[in-house]
């Protein structure tokens, strides 16, 4: 088990006493016991403070790396939430887990815990790509998983795939594609390489060592080639059954993610451990992502100076279906009133002036519902750029 290059999620180093028989890691049951209790804390005083009174359709573990918790841990938590929160009867509880730790025994012992939902972390299958983002992986297991996935209890999986890296061809990356399309999964995340700032990949790429150049041809992002697959994805897996529902999600009808969707429609989230994010209905927290500090007072996490920010609504224009400019006019108006910021004055000319400016442009095209509207295939190509235009009005 080690970090990829690429991840510039919060993660700490495992000790040795982590490793199974089979070099499988697992958190140990001196840090698992602390954090559930801490867990415990932290809820309990989010719930007196912030999110009282909710009724929960979607829990979320992730993070990269829940399913190293043991599956009587990850059971505990399921427990913790149902004893405090009332449940959708069809709450959809969705763990987040890695190649190697999905043996048969593993998904059943998920299953029975209370998942329903089960998102992989698979990337590539070719040893060469993965060896070089240093992904740990065990090559049977790569090659063997969406079979695995597919015989498993669970009827409603997914899996990650990233593309447009180094010396990677499109090619191989409709190789990936197609050996996991065999499986029919419910679910695709399909993201282009990023180089995200910190991270062991950002070092490597400006490294002025030798082999630096090396780096450079098997590892920086191929703008390209990215440009290509992300022009290409939405029509070959429509073809598949597949709605392309965000920028860079993928779902059979009916299987779009709650949880994302939470975050792109405004909706309130409780955020739970170092690190995590959360946002109240009007305002975003972000958790210390320093363990011991977190462990020692983990309810006192809650809203402190300087980790509390207004969120801009820009996540609802990554969604790729209608969009309708008065609700994001809505939530914009509200994210500033939670800020105590004036409203704009008359001469604002609103969110329905930019969206037809976007159409006018061909950015935008008529939705399938009076007032709203859809990307067009360059508008999404662009939409970078439209995203900063909104974040400036």
């Amino acid at each position: 088990m080690q970090k990829c290059d690429y991840c510039d999620f919060f993660s700490l180093p495992l000790g040795s006493d982590a490793f199974d028989q089979n070099r499988i890691a697992r958190v140990p049951r001196a840090l698992a016991e602390p954090w559930l209790k801490a867990l415990e804390q932290e809820l309990d005083q989010r719930l007196d403070t912030q999110f009282s009174g909710r009724t929960v359709n979607t829990i979320y573990l992730g993070g990269g790396t829940a399913s190293l918790l043991r599956p009587r841990v990850l059971a505990s938590v399921l427990e913790l939430i149902q004893s405090r929160l009332s449940l959708d009867e069809d709450c959809e509880i969705t763990l987040e887990a890695n190649p190697e730790n999905t043996s048969p025994q593993q998904l059943q012992a998920w299953f029975a815990a209370g998942f329903n939902r089960l998102h992989v972390g698979y990337q590539t299958r070719d040893a060469r790509r993965l060896t070089d983002l240093n992904r740990y992986f065990d090559a049977e297991s790569y090659r063997s998983l969406p079979e695995r996935l597919a015989q498993s209890p669970f009827d409603n999986w997914g899996l990650d795939l990233i593309y447009g890296f180094g010396s990677q061809t499109a090619l191989e990356f409709y190789a990936d594609l197609k050996a996991v399309l065999e499986f029919q999964p419910q679910h695709l995340s399909l993201y282009s390489l990023t180089v995200e700032p910190g991270t062991a990949l950002a070092r490597k790429l400006g490294s002025r060592q030798p082999g630096a150049a090396v780096a450079m041809q098997t590892l920086a992002p191929d703008e390209d080639l990215q440009s290509r697959i992300f022009g290409e994805l939405p029509e070959r897996l429509a073809a598949e059954g597949y709605e392309q529902y965000e920028v860079s999600n993928y779902a059979r009808p009916g299987y779009a993610s709650r949880h994302n969707l939470r975050y792109w429609l405004w909706e309130s989230w409780i955020g739970l451990g170092p690190g995590a994010h959360g946002f109240t209905g009007q305002k975003r927290y972000q958790n210390t992502r320093l363990l011991d500090r977190w462990l020692a007072a983990p309810a006192g996490a809650a809203l402190q100076a300087g980790d509390v920010r207004l969120e801009f609504p820009i996540g609802y224009l990554r969604l790729c279906g209608d969009l309708s400019p008065a609700f994001y006019e809505s939530i914009i108006l509200e994210s500033l009133a939670a800020e105590s910021v004036e409203p704009p004055g008359q001469a604002w000319p609103g969110i329905d002036a930019l969206f037809r400016e976007w159409q006018a442009a061909g950015y935008l095209k008529p939705g399938s519902e009076p007032a709203t509207w859809r990307w067009t295939a360059n508008g999404l190509a662009w939409l970078d750029d439209r995203i900063l235009e909104a974040s400036r009005i």
